[in-house]
């Protein structure tokens, strides 16, 4: 019986997985519009056969095609009909320029998804209305629907009744605990580097985990319309900044975005120093290069910081000489990393490594120091200090498997490793007469460890030409002193062209999130400090049903709405 069982095993992996190559020839290449932007949901087709695919939301495709002496056609109901001879060609880059009439609304992507750069181009942050002269994307997310800011004036982002620390947010696939400068006012990444920015409200592909209620990444722009180097200096009421890229189309790329606020420099240094200081600033760099074998590997830096300084001494008393000096000393940052590596395993397969680092963390420091005292020779000084944060390590492995023109299928395995210090207090004092000096700490000094294993694996499959469905599964490992357990997360998703101008889409997903944000202060706080999921305390899970509807309208407008069921557990 078992002999039976392996020859079965072994001929469905064989029909499955080496079958499909037999006899046909592979092409891949990407879609783009005369801007350089995506373009989704283009049929792709072999003239003569019945070989065809569509391009993903990246615009990219790959096809199985059964004589290099056909052409292939690139057909979208918005877009001029495009044919391109195959020759010996195995990698494309076609343009499609759209009709008199077309709306390029792009009717791809999952229910509750939206990007600034296929979607919705017009949302795009050079579009947006300004904060103190600045574009702010945090803003910007907060005019999408399904999405708030919590308090008014302020750019927190609250999705679906969700909490600020149940979003996913991502720079180039690292997450950011911290997204804010001046207490929430102002987002921290500089606008223009940023190429695009995709919001998942709910429901996700399986390769994303760990929050409940959105993932937002922030990408960084890897392509223009030209090739070469160029850059901006710009300066607001709130900050001044510095901005430069370098891209050659198809073999690197380069931004460094640079921005600090500038009215605390008017003061002068010694107050500054001593007396009075409010600054913020920020960094990102991004550099990749693709490699003559089409592999390629992109590194990610950001950093951010706010300091915060106020000092007063206090009036002394008639016949007194004593004075009192207080000090408040506020700072908190961002400090990001991550190395990928996109490589070609071979015509049907593609695999992303990534290895990642991110940390927050905050100080409040107030000191007190008692001046001019006839009492003692030193001044008397009592301080408090208060730090906590979190810091994250990342191994990633996601891998891409093409199968046929209708077929893909995603895997792929997520290690983190977050380490916590909730609260770290320490209170001195000396040189107070008639009192013994101090020196005690309170809370967690050092980083405590938890770890989260994940695997995911997710099949899509075109039904018919209107017609896709997703199955996925991810699966989660996760260890916290006497919390040891495993926690499934099935993931499902149609959608079902109508017809030309609109699609329904319906998903379920399963979500777990295992490290929350507790607030000793109001939304957006700083201060406020990331906590793991305990024994005591377990994860938070959420199920999510949504259904949506699309619809193109006109030329420029598209209808958009979503009904969705969320419990939390």
């Amino acid at each position: 019986m078992k002999g039976i069982l392996r020859s079965s095993l072994s001929l469905f992996l064989l029909t499955f997985l080496v079958l499909p190559t037999f006899a046909q020839q592979l092409i891949s290449g990407m879609v783009t519009d005369l801007d350089d932007r995506p373009v989704p949901n283009v049929l792709v087709t072999e003239e003569g056969t019945k070989n065809s695919t569509y391009t993903n939301l990246e615009g990219r495709f790959k096809l199985r095609f059964s004589s290099d002496k056909n052409k292939l056609n690139f057909n979208h109901p918005d877009y001029n009909l495009v044919r391109v001879p195959i020759d010996s060609q195995l990698l494309i880059q076609v343009f499609m320029a759209p009709t008199v009439l077309g709306n390029t609304y792009s009717l791809a992507g999952r229910a509750g998804y939206t990007d600034l750069l296929v979607k919705n181009p017009n949302k795009r942050l050079e579009n947006m209305p300004y904060l103190l002269g600045e574009a702010d994307v945090n803003r910007q997310l907060q005019m999408m629907a399904g999405v708030e800011h919590g308090s008014e004036g302020f750019s927190n982002l609250i999705v679906r009744g969700g909490n600020v620390d149940e979003n996913l947010y991502l720079y180039n696939d690292i997450p950011i605990y911290n997204y804010n400068h001046l207490f929430g006012i102002s987002s921290l990444f500089h606008t223009n580097g940023i190429g695009n920015v995709k919001l998942h409200k709910g429901t996700v592909s399986s390769k994303y985990g760990g929050r409940l209620s959105s993932v937002i990444e922030l990408e960084s722009p890897t392509s223009s319309e030209f090739s070469g180097l160029s850059g901006e200096i710009d300066i607001s009421p709130l900050s001044m900044g510095v901005y430069i890229r370098s891209i050659k189309k198809n073999e690197s790329y380069f931004t460094l975005s640079a921005r600090r606020s500038w009215m605390d420099l008017l003061l002068p240094i010694e107050v500054r120093q001593n007396d009075l200081n409010a600054n913020f600033s920020d960094v990102q760099l991004n550099y990749g290069k693709i490699l003559k074998n089409g592999d390629q590997w992109e590194l990610s830096l950001m950093r951010s910081h706010d300091f915060y300084l106020y000092s007063l001494e206090s009036v002394p008393d008639s016949g007194s000489l004593q004075r009192a000096r207080y000090n408040i000393n506020f700072e908190w940052g961002n400090l990001a990393g991550g190395l990928r590596y996109r490589q070609i395993i071979n015509k049907r397969t593609v695999a992303v490594h990534a290895v990642q680092f991110s940390s927050f963390g905050n100080a409040l420091v107030q000191k007190e120091e008692i001046l001019n005292s006839s009492i003692n020779i030193n001044n008397p000084i009592s301080t408090f200090t208060n730090k906590s944060g979190i810091r994250e390590y990342i191994l990633k492995t996601d891998w891409q498997y093409f199968r046929s023109n209708s077929e893909e299928l995603i895997y792929g395995s997520h290690l983190n490793v977050k380490t916590y210090r909730p609260g770290f207090v320490r209170r001195q004092s000396s040189d107070y007469p008639n009192l013994d000096d101090v020196d005690e700490t309170l809370g967690q000094k050092a980083f405590s460890p938890s770890f989260e294993l994940a695997v995911y694996g997710e099949y899509s499959k075109h039904l018919s030409a209107t017609a896709e469905i997703s199955l996925g599964f991810r699966g989660v490992g996760y260890a916290y002193k006497d919390l040891i357990n495993f926690y499934p997360e099935p993931r499902i998703h149609y959608s079902k062209i109508l017809d030309e101008r609109s699609v329904f889409k319906v998903a379920y997903s399963r979500h777990h999130q295992f490290t929350r944000l507790l607030n000793v202060g109001g939304t957006g706080n700083p201060q406020n400090f990331w906590v793991p999921a305990t024994e005591s305390i377990r994860p938070q899970s959420s199920d999510l049903i949504e259904a949506s509807y699309e619809r193109k309208l006109g030329k420029i407008y598209s209808l958009s709405s979503s009904a969705y069921f969320k419990r939390l557990n």
